[in-house]
């Protein structure tokens, strides 16, 4: 039930600010990579988790998705700009 919980809160999140942050003409086309990947996504966890856990066992198959969690944290914000604060005055 928590996991439930947790990827319906993300699901949600995720689609929200595929929206917030595109020009309002490419809303359409954000909203629908996000579900393609969602889609895609889950396809692959589908197959590959199971695999894991009948090959290398519980722990690569808990492994794995963590592993890609920090993966794709690090893609997503390698590409964000770095926000330069101005110097303050002495």
């Amino acid at each position: 039930a928590l996991l439930g919980i947790g990827i319906g809160l993300g699901y949600g999140a995720l689609g929200t600010m595929a929206v917030q942050h595109v020009d309002p003409v490419e809303t359409a086309t954000a909203s629908g990579i996000n579900a393609l990947v969602l889609l895609v996504g889950s396809a692959v966890a589908g197959v590959v988790a199971p695999a894991l856990l009948m090959t290398s066992g519980a722990a690569a198959a808990l492994l794995a998705p963590a592993c890609a969690a920090v993966l794709a944290a690090l893609v997503a914000t390698a590409g964000r700009p770095r926000r330069v604060r101005p110097a303050v005055a002495a």
